[in-house]
């Protein structure tokens, strides 16, 4: 493929081909974090990426080569790359060719001339593209020049950081010995012998007495350039019992808090005076605190784990009473007290392993957004000490239906709301609650630099399980915890 020569009309004419996977969380995506909005959702539920081809063989290369980095270079089922039935007979077989030598599968279906080719992760083609690479190595030896030469490669990647992907010796070897050397490699290392071969300047413990001040020197401090960052807080531990007599001041164990970090009771951290609205996500099974908490005139949401008798996957409409607690059902209410209401309880995927919580709270003027490191509780907000994070935006009422969409738009286009908006979506919460809840809420002056990490940062079971998006940190090694970070004022 590389020797042919396509037509004028091939080389003007890109091909548009799909990256599609059913978690877009699962793929280890290392140059940046996309969009939200840049994915989209097909019928089927799965999601897909654009991805322009320019029919070049180098490119090609340089997809493939990407493709298997965010599959971890292991068996995937869940992605997949789609090309359209445009390609030509003679193009589908050169793809189909290049797969097989990059250790993936091809499969070509459809009928006639409306034929579509997908490539995913195969274990069984990858060990046959190493056995064949091994082969052709027994019969190939590099000259001393070609080794020094990729010893030098290597030396070059080691220098400019890669990009985050690393390359052992023995794999810029391979690359060397079969011609088929990173596209990136292959670009950056005329520069670096041009630039005289430098090595990486970064400095370490073994540099002795000058590592501290160099360290601090290349420290980049992560600053908002406009907007607002949020509130970090600590909570309140009571130290006297709950249900003190009257004339008893109820007695706290406050942390110190530094710079603009506060300390405040669970009442003060999610005031209800002027509550509409409250869609609270939590770790812990719904219990009689989340509900008692919020009036009866606020409309509640509750994301939790199902419980025992619960099944798995569900969304259902509680009854809560607050004059008949026992009374609260699933099934119609037998009392007809008027002040009684509907509490939408959701049961995600996987909800017993759910670790998300945050709470979205709608008031009249504006909508605060609440994370925490303990689950919504009596037990997490009165014997246990935690961090949350919160932020207010204000209500820009938008009444003409134009602007409305033009508002879920531009929404979009704002790390934090994309954020909370595609969690909301995973965790199953409806869409009509989705919109009751954000809708005119202005993230503007909020910095692009905050990002919505609801939960503790890391996996917490085996990757080779089904991963839940709101549990891990997507996409990226660097991508920070900006939801609990604060930033103090000199």
């Amino acid at each position: 493929m590389e020797g042919r020569q396509p037509s004028q009309d091939a080389r003007a004419s890109p091909v548009q081909l799909l990256l599609k996977t059913e978690d877009p969380f699962d793929l280890n995506l290392t140059d940046s974090r996309p969009s939200v909005g840049d994915w989209g959702l097909d019928a089927a539920g799965v999601f897909f990426l654009p991805v322009t081809w320019d029919r070049s063989y180098t490119h090609l290369c340089s997809i493939f080569t990407a493709f298997k980095e965010a599959t971890g270079d292991r068996k995937n089922p869940k992605a997949r790359l789609e090309f359209p039935s445009s390609l030509s007979i003679e193009d589908r077989g050169d793809v189909q060719g290049t797969a097989r030598n990059f250790g993936l599968g091809a499969n070509s279906s459809g009928i006639g001339k409306e034929r579509f080719l997908t490539i995913y992760t195969s274990s069984n083609q990858a060990k046959k593209a190493k056995d064949a690479l091994n082969k052709a190595q027994k019969g190939k030896r590099l000259t001393p020049q070609q080794e020094k030469e990729a010893m030098d490669m290597w030396r070059c990647w080691q220098a400019v950081g890669g990009e985050g992907r690393k390359f052992s010796q023995k794999e810029v070897l391979e690359m060397v010995c079969t011609g088929q050397v990173d596209p990136e490699l292959r670009d950056v290392y005329p520069r670096w012998l041009r630039a005289g071969k430098p090595d990486r300047n970064v400095p370490t413990a073994r540099q002795g007495p000058r590592t501290s001040q160099e360290l601090f020197d290349n420290i980049q401090w992560l600053k908002p350039e406009s907007g607002q960052v949020g509130q970090v807080f600590y909570n309140k531990v009571h130290l006297s019992e709950s249900g003190a007599p009257p004339g008893v001041k109820d007695s706290y164990w406050t942390p110190e808090a530094r710079g603009s970090t506060r300390v405040l009771s669970h009442a003060e951290a999610m005031p209800t005076h002027g509550l509409t609205h409250a869609l609270v996500c939590t770790s812990q099974v719904l219990d009689s605190y989340i509900l008692n908490f919020f009036p009866p005139s606020v409309a509640l949401s509750v994301v939790c784990p199902a419980d025992s008798s619960s099944p798995p996957l569900a969304h259902r409409t509680m009854l809560q009473c607050p004059h008949h607690p026992a009374d609260s059902t699933v099934m119609d209410s037998p009392c007809d007290c008027a002040d009684k209401r509907q509490v939408d309880v959701i049961h995600p995927k996987n909800s017993r392993r759910l670790h998300a919580n945050f709470c979205v709270l709608r008031y009249e003027a504006h909508v605060r957004l609440v994370v925490t490191s303990a689950p919504f509780s009596e037990q997490g907000w009165t014997r246990q000490g935690q961090l949350g994070w919160f932020c207010d935006l204000p209500l820009s009422f938008t009444p003409e239906v134009t602007q409305q969409a033009g508002y879920w738009a531009a929404l979009r286009d704002q790390p934090l709301a994309s954020d909370l908006e595609f969690i909301l979506c995973q965790l199953g919460v409806p869409q009509q609650t989705v919109w009751s809840l954000l809708t005119d809420a202005d993230f503007t002056a909020v910095s692009a630099c905050v990002r919505l990490i609801p939960c503790v940062p890391g996996r917490v079971w085996p990757r080779t399980q089904d991963l839940l998006p709101y549990m891990y940190v997507p996409f990226k090694r660097t991508y920070l915890t900006e939801a609990l970070y604060s930033f103090s004022p000199e």
